[in-house]
C-alpha cells in the first residue's frame, strides 16, 4: 500500500513539472556531471574549536528565574528526592515558585506520597492536572499555564521532548546545570545521615583488611581456609558490613597490583602479596540516600622502596588539601597547591600515569556533586559544603596509592565524616615464603 501510494505521487508531481523529472537515472547523472579528471583529497580540519567563556544566554536566563521544574522518578534524580524527602519511583513532576511547591505524583503514589511529603508541599493527582492519558510533560504544561507562569528554569541534562513541549508553547526556558544550589550547603540531618554512612565505611574498611591480614601466602597469592582470597570475596565481606550497617554499595574499589594503576579499576581476581591494595567504599544510607566516600592503601606483607615513596607523597599533598578546607577558599587553589606537593617529591605527571584525576568533589544525594576540588572550576567552599580530600599516584611499573577521606568544612576547618586512617597499613604476612613458592 505504502510503495503504491508514494509511486502514485511521485508520478502526479512529474506531470506536474514534466521538465523537472523526479527520477534521475545513472546514466543521466553521469552526464550531468562528468567525472573530474582529479579527484580532491579532503584534509578534515582536527584542530580543537575555540570555546567561548562567556555564559550561554539560555544559562543567564536560568539563574534570574525562580520558577523550577524537575521530571523523574527519584530513583534517578536526586534533585526531585532532595525536595520531596520521600521514595517516589513513578515518574513524578515537581514544581519549586517563589511562593509554594506543588509534586503531581500518579494516583499510585498520591495518598503514601501525601502523607510522607513535607507540609510546605502541595501534593497533586497528576490525573487532577490532566484527565486524560499524556505525557508528563504535557501535564507539566497544563500546570504551568494552570497558574499562569510563562518562564521556568529546567535541569540542564533534562530530556529534550520536555524543554520541546514547553518551548513550543512559548514557555521561555531556562537551563541550569545546578538546579538547586542550595543542595551543597548540608544541614545537621543531612550532616548526620554522611556521618552514620562515613562510620559504615570506615567499620567495612577495617573488616576488610582484618580478613586480609588472616591469609597465608601459598604459591604467589593469598589464601584464606584454603580457598585463594580474591578481589571478589573482601567486596562480598564489604557489601555484608554496609548492610548490616543500613547501608548499601553500587559498587565497590578493591584492586591489587598493576590493577591498582588505573584508579576506577574495580579489580578482580586473587589478591597478591608485596602489592598494592586499594580499598575504595563509597556507601550509601539505605533510608536517607546520602552517600560518603573514603579509600585506603593497604600491602600484604613488604611494599616497595617506590610505593613507600608514593604514599608518603600522597600523605603530604592530602594534609596540605585539608588544611586548605575554610570558607571562602577556592577550590582551584586547593587543587593546586595539591599538585605543587607531589611535584616538589618528585612524583611527575603525564596523560596516563602520577596524579590523573581532580583532588576531590562535593558528596550528599550524589556521590559526585558541587562543589568540585579540580583545576577547571570556579568555585569556592561555603562553610556547610561536605567535599573529599582524595590524591593519588599512578604508574604502570609500581601500582597505584591514594588516600580520602569525607569532611565537613566548617568556620573553623574541616571536620572528618569517615575517618579512616590514612597510613600506609602493612598487614602481617612472610614475605619470604611468597618468595619460596
Amino acid at each position: 500500500m505504502l510503495t503504491s501510494f508514494f509511486k502514485t505521487a511521485s508520478q502526479k508531481k512529474a506531470v506536474l513539472n514534466p521538465k523537472k523529472s523526479l527520477l534521475v537515472t545513472s546514466e543521466r547523472r553521469d552526464s550531468l556531471n562528468p567525472p573530474s579528471k582529479k579527484t580532491p583529497v579532503y584534509n578534515p580540519d582536527l584542530s580543537p574549536m575555540p570555546l567561548s567563556t562567556k555564559t550561554p544566554a539560555i544559562l543567564r536566563r536560568a539563574s534570574k528565574n525562580t520558577n523550577r521544574l524537575v521530571i523523574g522518578s527519584t530513583e534517578t534524580n536526586t534533585d526531585l528526592l532532595y525536595l520531596a524527602k520521600t521514595p517516589i519511583p513513578s515518574r513524578a513532576l515537581l514544581l519549586h515558585t517563589r511562593q509554594r511547591t506543588y509534586l503531581a505524583v500518579p494516583r499510585l503514589e498520591f495518598e503514601r506520597v501525601k502523607k510522607s511529603a513535607p507540609n510546605n508541599i502541595r501534593v497533586l493527582c497528576t490525573d487532577d492536572v490532566s484527565p486524560s492519558p499524556e505525557p508528563l510533560e504535557t501535564t507539566a504544561l497544563r500546570l504551568l499555564q494552570r497558574l499562569r507562569i510563562r518562564s521556568v528554569t529546567i535541569q540542564h541534562d533534562a530530556p529534550a521532548m520536555v524543554y520541546l513541549t514547553l518551548a513550543n508553547a512559548h514557555v521561555r526556558v531556562g537551563l541550569a546545570r545546578h538546579l538547586f544550589p542550595e543542595r551543597s550547603k548540608k544541614n545537621r540531618e543531612e550532616i548526620a545521615a554522611m556521618r552514620h554512612a562515613g562510620k559504615a565505611a570506615r567499620q567495612a574498611i577495617q573488616n576488610a583488611t582484618r580478613t586480609i591480614a588472616n591469609a597465608k601466602i601459598r604459591r604467589g597469592v593469598l589464601q584464606l581456609k584454603g580457598s585463594t582470597l580474591t578481589s571478589e570475596d573482601i567486596k562480598r565481606n564489604i557489601r555484608s558490613t554496609l548492610f548490616s550497617l543500613g547501608c548499601y554499595a553500587t559498587s565497590i574499589i578493591v584492586s591489587c597490583g598493576s590493577d591498582t594503576s588505573h584508579p576506577h579499576h574495580e579489580g578482580s581476581g586473587p589478591l597478591k602479596p608485596n602489592e598494592p591494595i586499594i580499598i575504595d567504599v563509597y556507601p550509601r544510607h539505605s533510608k536517607t540516600k546520602y552517600w560518603a566516600d573514603t579509600t585506603r592503601t593497604v600491602v600484604y606483607g613488604t611494599p616497595s622502596p617506590q610505593l613507600v615513596a608514593m604514599h608518603r607523597a600522597v600523605l603530604r599533598a592530602y594534609q596540605q588539601g585539608v588544611a586548605m578546607l575554610k570558607p571562602g577558599t577556592p577550590t582551584r587553589a586547593i587543587d593546586a597547591a595539591v599538585r605543587t606537593v607531589l611535584e616538589q617529591e618528585g612524583f611527575a605527571t603525564s596523560k596516563t600515569q602520577g596524579f590523573i584525576h581532580s583532588t576531590g568533589h562535593g558528596v550528599g544525594l550524589d556521590l559526585h556533586e558541587a562543589p568540585f576540588i579540580s583545576p577547571r572550576s570556579n568555585e569556592r567552599l561555603s562553610e556547610g559544603n561536605v567535599v573529599t580530600v582524595e590524591p593519588g599516584l599512578y604508574y604502570h611499573a609500581s601500582g597505584g596509592v591514594r588516600i580520602e577521606n569525607t569532611f565537613l568544612v566548617t568556620k573553623n576547618g574541616a571536620v572528618n565524616l569517615t575517618n579512616t586512617p590514612t597510613t600506609l597499613q602493612r598487614l602481617p604476612g612472610n614475605t619470604l615464603a611468597s618468595k619460596t613458592f
